[in-house]
């Protein structure tokens, strides 16, 4: 499939946010108002009410959307898998097909770059520029979970780095406030609902920020969780949510591209990222455009897949005609 690129070297801010739920938001018709910035800048643009992680933990979700991996779920047990098995190599991953449209990709995080290699995994699949917790910005901040500084400090870093890079550029921001074990950066009470409010004020401050600084007139802004929150799944979400309750994630993405205020109902995962940026980087894609998140097409033909953390060895498929249920042996 081929069509005219529309991004006219715009930039392009990704923010990969840790356990953030459907049922956390009113924007995404959860039953608690935890994230009110994160849903007021949800409906700044197009919001998805049928979007997957394409597993239950961090991982899966960077393989997800940075590899574009609709399946990963290695044939061995989960604590013999050697970090980001199988994906080094990647002969297309996403911060490189926006390398080679000639921008500047960078992956900053509060977290420590040597867990599960993720610093040289990221180096691996393209980006520029790759930053942790020990980054000397933070040198002066109080750490919490994996000892990494807030959210509040990361979206801080990312203001300053942002300040001087050349444009066009891929920025690339994950979270790390609203990991287990859920502590409040400003009591130090471990809650995940403190937690998430918390990591949703940091938020907000930020989308105010690129707000000012007229950012969202030209750049493009995507949003999306890297898994449901680590918590037991409860009775109210499958009443709300039916079998989305356990592979269900909100997103969402703010741009020319997107009308303000609307839900897309059809079935995405974190995988389709990749495919959708290379057709709107380069025009063609081996996607369709009534598969790409950025059209507005009313029907997808495509399935999600999401790696189940409760049945091991279990995938849940969401596809437009139903749902079904994969085991692998």
């Amino acid at each position: 499939n081929s069509a005219s690129p529309a991004h006219s070297g715009r930039s392009v801010i990704l923010v990969i946010l840790e356990s953030w739920s459907s049922w956390h938001s009113k924007a995404f018709e959860g039953f608690y108002d935890w994230t009110p910035n994160l849903d007021e800048a949800a409906r700044r643009g197009r919001r998805f009410s049928n979007f997957h992680g394409i597993g239950f933990a961090t991982v899966n979700g960077l393989v997800g959307i940075l590899a574009g991996q609709n399946i990963w779920s290695p044939f061995m047990p989960l604590l013999e898998r050697t970090p980001f098995h199988s994906q080094w190599g990647n002969e297309r991953p996403l911060p490189g097909l926006f390398s080679d449209q000639g921008y500047e990709t960078a992956f900053l995080t509060t977290g420590p770059l040597s867990l599960y290699r993720k610093g040289e995994w990221m180096h691996d699949i393209g980006f520029g520029h790759v930053e942790g917790g020990e980054h000397p910005s933070y040198a002066e901040e109080k750490r919490f979970s994996f000892s990494a500084p807030s959210d509040e400090a990361l979206y801080r870093r990312a203001l300053e780095w942002m300040r001087t890079a050349e444009e066009p550029y891929f920025l690339v921001l994950e979270t790390v406030t609203t990991h287990q074990p859920y502590t409040d950066p400003v009591t130090g009470e471990r809650s995940l609902e403190k937690a998430m409010r918390f990591a949703d004020k940091a938020f907000g401050e930020f989308f105010h920020s690129l707000t000012d600084a007229g950012f969202l007139d030209q750049g493009m802004l995507a949003v999306v969780s890297d898994h449901r929150s680590m918590t037991p799944v409860s009775a109210q979400e499958v009443e709300q949510f039916g079998p989305n309750a356990i592979s269900g994630i909100p997103a969402f993405f703010i741009g020319k591209e997107f009308q303000p205020d609307t839900v897309d109902e059809r079935v995405f995962s974190q995988a389709d990222l990749l495919p959708t940026f290379d057709l709107w980087l380069s025009g063609s894609a081996e996607i369709s455009s009534q598969d790409a998140i950025m059209t507005g097409e009313s029907e997808s033909s495509k399935c999600a897949f999401h790696e189940r953390g409760d049945r091991r060895g279990h995938l849940l498929v969401t596809c437009p005609e139903g749902r079904g249920e994969i085991y692998l042996e």
